[in-house]
């Protein structure tokens, strides 16, 4: 840690870096979310590469049900590398789970701003407008969005289709979802 302070860019250090990240994707490929994070939480402590370190803690500590420490450490990710769609959209996941709506929205906003036509985020965005603990449910937007996600792969993506049939129960158009 010393040494990374003097010089965090030391050959000895990166290898050290590269070791311990490869031994979390590892211990996460085998479902050793702990280990994982002991790992990333390692990296943090002396690595120049701190969105990745945050974001696989973050993951790391999400998978072990600690949402709200998890939501954190995604933010942080997020600040590091603001350009990371993948980033945001777990930021906005976990920020749904511990009712942070309004976070939420603004992550999958900036992330459709980036890539507007990416389905994944389209349908993720639509279910966390619908999402059953949020109190202002935005169900014509949740639709609409679903929808365009539902054209954009062809109608072919079961999870879309269905979810979508979900969501237009939800908003109280039986005949539509069946």
């Amino acid at each position: 840690r010393a040494a990374a302070k003097v010089n965090p860019r030391d050959a000895l250090l990166v290898h050290l870096s590269e070791a311990l990240e490869l031994e979390a994707r590892r211990r996460i490929k085998i479902g050793d979310f702990k280990g994982g994070a002991k790992c990333y939480e390692n990296l943090l402590s002396f690595s120049a590469e701190k969105a990745r370190s945050h974001y696989g803690l973050a993951y790391c500590l999400r998978a072990n049900g600690d949402n709200e420490t998890a939501y954190l450490h995604f933010v942080r990710a997020v600040a590091a590398a603001p350009e990371q769609t993948g980033y945001r959209t777990e930021l906005a996941q976990v920020a749904l789970t511990i009712g942070e709506f309004a976070v939420a929205d603004r992550q999958y906003q900036e992330a459709l701003k980036r890539e507007p036509d990416n389905p994944d985020f389209l349908f993720w965005y639509a279910k966390g407008l619908a999402y059953k603990d949020r109190p202002d449910k935005k169900m014509a937007q949740a639709l609409k969005l679903a929808e365009r996600a539902c054209v954009l792969t062809g109608w072919k993506n079961p999870e879309y289709t269905y979810g979508l049939a979900d969501l237009y129960m939800d908003a109280g158009r039986v005949m539509e979802g069946m």
